[in-house]
């Protein structure tokens, strides 16, 4: 062989190894919940009215804690991420719409909210899980729903077309973006109220074994994180289902990168399986409905990491100055790792934290601090959920005969 061609060579796998081991960035938003019809003369009704007719208010732009937003939070959220970081993808840990809309209502709020991600975010690759609000109403879905044709359609320019199939079936697909694979999967199947998981646990074992032969890393993203909410102790998945998921985890764990969730509207992690966890995120939500301060993150990490990231960056926005100033007001950003003095973010670094949290009162408090401001005291519940998985170990852990958090 001519040493210009081994030169060559070299360089070819130079490159690639190069490709594959540069830092990109993930932004993560989650629970957006567009409210089309945000009325603010109706605040203890999540700010709808029973006839669903919107009404705007100066003095509230950006709407108001326990109700979901109008359009001016979005677009808010939206233009200060996206000036942060160029995104190899950007994941949407499901629920786009506000609570209980009309069918005409909610298919307006999919239609606003793909043009915004769209405007902002131009043709990033966009990860989208489907939550347990969209749909138009509450309902509990099917196999083959209808909706998940919508949202096929109405995503299909992120949704890969050999994945159409797939996601008909159960709105579950993957993906791959420099390098990284995504698997997603749709855990309103896996809700305490369904008797039928429509083969999603099935689906996501084989595409880890997939990944298991092909030495890849997946990042699962859904909604719907497994164990116990940490503000009202309801348990999220049903235990059958729950119980699948924790034994595919386990046999996969050194497969498994990390999931990324949704759904409690929280700054949060987990450690599950408690004897065996992977790393488990749950984002803080945009909408402010369960008291928390709309907020998004930002991971960095490699391509195909084995597990974990190298970091996150959370930003919260100060929703009440905001209104009073009438233009977005952002708390001071805070990196995980400076936060809790670790080397990155992977199961032996959250287990430390989760020590920290617990046993140092300044720590901890911030810690609930960042998850809901003032709002909700509990700050033992809070730190209880994150092996909790359920309502029995969650109130072994708090040592209190009931719950005691917030009431929705």
């Amino acid at each position: 062989m001519h040493n210009t061609s081994k030169i060559n060579i070299f360089i070819f796998y130079l490159l690639v190894g190069y490709c594959f081991s540069s830092e990109i960035k993930i932004l993560q938003i989650s629970d957006i919940h567009y409210n089309n019809a945000f009325n603010i003369d109706y605040p203890n009704q999540w700010c709808q009215s029973s006839d669903l007719t919107p009404k705007t208010d100066l003095n509230h732009r950006y709407g108001i804690i326990n109700c979901n937003p109008p359009i001016d939070l979005i677009d808010a959220v939206f233009e200060h991420s996206s000036k942060q970081a160029k995104y190899s993808a950007i994941v949407l840990s499901g629920d786009i719409c506000s609570h209980e809309l009309t069918d005409s209502l909610y298919r307006q709020c999919n239609d606003v909210l793909v043009k915004k991600l769209k405007q902002y975010f131009g043709t990033t690759p966009i990860i989208f899980a489907m939550g347990n609000n969209d749909t138009p109403t509450p309902k509990n879905i099917t196999c083959s729903d209808q909706y998940y044709e919508f949202l096929y359609n109405k995503f299909v320019d992120y949704i890969p077309t050999n994945q159409k199939e797939q996601y008909l079936r159960n709105a579950c697909y993957s993906q791959t973006v420099d390098g990284q694979l995504y698997i997603v999967i749709n855990t309103n199947l896996l809700n305490p109220f369904q008797h039928n998981d429509c083969g999603v646990l099935d689906w996501l074992e084989n595409q880890l074994s997939i990944a298991k032969a092909s030495s890849l890393h997946p990042i699962i993203v859904g909604h719907i994180p497994p164990g116990v909410s940490s503000y009202d102790l309801k348990a999220q998945l049903k235990e059958e289902y729950q119980n699948r998921l924790f034994t595919i985890i386990k046999k996969y764990k050194s497969t498994i990168n990390s999931l990324l969730l949704g759904h409690i509207h929280r700054d949060e992690f987990r450690l599950l399986p408690s004897e065996d966890p992977v790393v488990m995120l749950v984002a803080i939500g945009i909408s402010p409905v369960y008291t928390n301060n709309p907020g998004y993150k930002i991971f960095s990490t490699t391509p195909n990491r084995a597990e974990g990231y190298i970091d996150s960056i959370q930003y919260t926005m100060n929703l009440n100055e905001s209104n009073n100033q009438k233009f977005p007001v952002w708390f001071e950003p805070y990196s995980f790792i400076s936060e809790y003095q670790v080397k990155d973010i992977s199961i032996s670094s959250l287990q430390q934290v989760k020590s920290l949290i617990f046993n140092d009162v300044m720590k901890g408090s911030l810690y609930r601090w960042r998850t809901v401001g003032l709002y909700d005291r509990n700050e033992v519940q809070i730190k209880c959920a994150i092996t909790a998985t359920s309502k029995e170990e969650m109130l072994q852990c708090t040592k209190s005969p009931t719950c005691v958090g917030l009431k929705y």
